[in-house]
């Protein structure tokens, strides 16, 4: 489970940005939404969910886009831009897009993450030497990598040089094999790294301990889900060759439970690929059935929710975090609504699964639905630099105290917390504009 993401000089956030869920101290509200876990014998507690608001270009996509971009560079294991890659996050891809576009002087860019995974805290740290914004000839390099377990420190690398702790070598650790992993890592690190390369997914993980590098690495892979853009996520199957229609039960309630008037769900392939896509099967006659693409028949909203539930029901059984953007576009509150009171649900989320989405539905700002340490604001100043932070970091008492028994949305809409933008629009409607 994430505990804490960071970054600096990434695109608006130019100073560090903390996405934190740690339960802030003293939250007596909705306790039952606090994620628990042992490590070491000590309980570790980190926040279910949390909701993001903010104005238009304030930069909560980008807080969503950063952690899509740390995930690709720690799959990759480099910092160069991979030939041939396409998606709605271009700052995955193209790292010349990442730094602050206002800096006339180069800054480093920092990305820190800590989460929970098998039974160990992993702390772990880049800084980059990327140039400044859009230079694409900038030789880059990393300046600084450090990896923490259970706030014990495995390795830390400056530059070029890397120093390993000796007991996060190999198991067990034997005489013979020690001396023979010093000479390997001194070899290594005397051959200098490669500027571009991460030491986690490349020397540490190859000459060191590859199970603890694995342990890293897999819960980026399999345990963090992040969908930059939810309308250019479309779930598939693969099949066979040829003319094939696989029924999907779940699917057809879902949708049926959504509104959808539809017959059956279902993926389906045609004779020229073997990539089956949601589809609908609809009965004619008792005798004739047509097939046709889901977002034909379907309501766009329908669509939407169906290619969301897939993700959101992994992440809830795997016990994984799962980063939306624009969570609530195109459904209905009442179904996200649903959704949020299942993570929240104690005795339902048994395997810590964690949701964190932005939004600009003011239906969630209610302390029956998130504690104030859950509902995060960014907020966009004048210069174009972003900041985050919670509603928890308002004090209790006074004036603009902010209690239980606050109306936080009406407080929201008279901007007493900020991240809100007034907008008149209605000179655009004058004929000579």
């Amino acid at each position: 489970m994430l505990l804490k993401f960071s970054i600096s000089n990434y695109k608006s956030f130019l100073d560090e940005a903390v996405l934190n869920m740690i339960p802030a101290p003293k939250q007596k509200d909705l306790n039952y939404s606090i994620l628990k876990t042992k490590v070491k014998a000590k309980t570790i507690k980190a926040l279910s969910s949390s909701v993001i608001y903010g104005p238009n270009a304030s930069g909560k996509s980008n807080i969503i886009g950063a952690l899509e971009t740390f995930q690709a560079i720690v799959s990759r294991g480099n910092i160069r831009n991979p030939s041939g890659a396409t998606g709605p996050n271009h700052a995955m891809y193209r790292l010349e897009l990442i730094p602050n576009n206002t800096l006339k002087h180069a800054r480093p860019v920092r990305f820190r993450i800590a989460f929970v995974t098998d039974d160990s805290q992993i702390d772990y740290a880049l800084e980059l030497d990327l140039g400044l914004f859009l230079d694409v000839d900038h030789k880059r390099k990393i300046t600084r990598e450090t990896l923490y377990i259970n706030k014990e420190l495995v390795f830390e690398r400056n530059e070029n040089h890397v120093e390993v702790e000796r007991k996060h070598l190999f198991k067990p650790i034997d005489t013979k094999r020690s001396s023979i992993t010093d000479r390997m890592i001194d070899e290594l690190t005397r051959q200098g790294l490669k500027d571009d390369e991460l030491f986690l997914s490349n020397g540490f993980k190859n000459i060191v301990n590859q199970d603890l590098a694995n342990q890293v690495i897999q819960w980026f892979s399999n345990k963090l889900q992040i969908i930059y853009r939810v309308d250019q996520s479309n779930i598939t199957e693969k099949h066979e060759q040829g003319l094939t229609f696989n029924r999907k039960q779940k699917l057809t309630n879902l949708a049926r439970a959504f509104g959808a008037e539809t017959d059956e769900i279902g993926f389906f392939s045609s004779e020229e690929s073997s990539i089956a896509r949601l589809s609908s099967l609809i009965k004619v006659s008792e005798k004739d059935d047509y097939v046709l693409p889901a977002d034909v028949f379907e309501s766009y909203g329908t669509i939407r929710f169906l290619n969301l539930f897939t993700k959101i029901e992994r992440t809830f059984f795997q016990g994984g975090t799962l980063l939306i953007d624009e969570f609530d576009a195109s459904i209905h509150p009442m179904a996200l609504l649903s959704i949020i009171n299942t993570f929240h649900n104690d005795e339902q989320n048994r395997k810590n699964a964690q949701l964190i989405f932005n939004t600009h539905n003011p239906i969630f700002l209610k302390p029956s639905v998130f504690r104030r340490d859950e509902i995060k604001f960014i907020e966009r100043d004048d210069r174009g630099k972003s900041t985050i932070y919670s509603l928890a970091d308002f004090k209790t008492s006074g004036e603009s105290g902010v209690r239980k028994t606050t109306d936080y949305m009406k407080n929201y809409f008279i901007n007493q917390y900020g991240a809100i933008k007034d907008i008149d629009l209605s000179s655009f409607f004058d004929a000579d504009c």
